[in-house]
């Protein structure tokens, strides 16, 4: 509404959990504060970075032979073991509130996490 030359709305910033003096702060530092200002990225901790994605920085078709040389791959080769895969694992089975989204990126495939599908219709078509 300001951007149009209306007059600020208190409920428009309520109803995103904010007041209207933070959605003034959040619209300055999102649309006119300097770029290295706005998006500011966590540095990491490099030295756990391979652990957590299980397969880190290696493909995970480097098998023996090369890739589709064999009947299977070995886990170890699919990133499926070692020291990140346990972490990597607990992240797979997403536990979620109600109303929250699932994050198909970390679900494994296996099981169904509630909530993936809608609930079957009761009473007849």
């Amino acid at each position: 509404d300001i951007n149009l030359g209306r007059e600020p709305k208190e409920g428009i910033a309520n109803a995103v959990g904010m007041d209207g003096e933070t959605m003034q702060e959040m619209y300055r530092l999102l649309a006119i504060a300097k770029y290295e200002d706005r998006y500011v990225i966590p540095v990491g901790h490099h030295e756990s970075a391979h652990d957590l994605e299980g397969v880190g920085t290696d493909c995970p078709l480097n098998a023996p032979g090369g890739p589709g040389m064999s009947m299977s791959l070995p886990e170890e080769s699919l990133g499926m073991s070692g020291p990140g895969y346990a972490t990597k694992r607990q992240q797979t089975t997403p536990e979620r509130p109600e109303g929250v989204r699932i994050n198909l990126l970390n679900w494994d495939g296996r099981g169904r996490p509630d909530g993936l599908f809608p609930e079957p219709a009761t009473g007849g078509a």
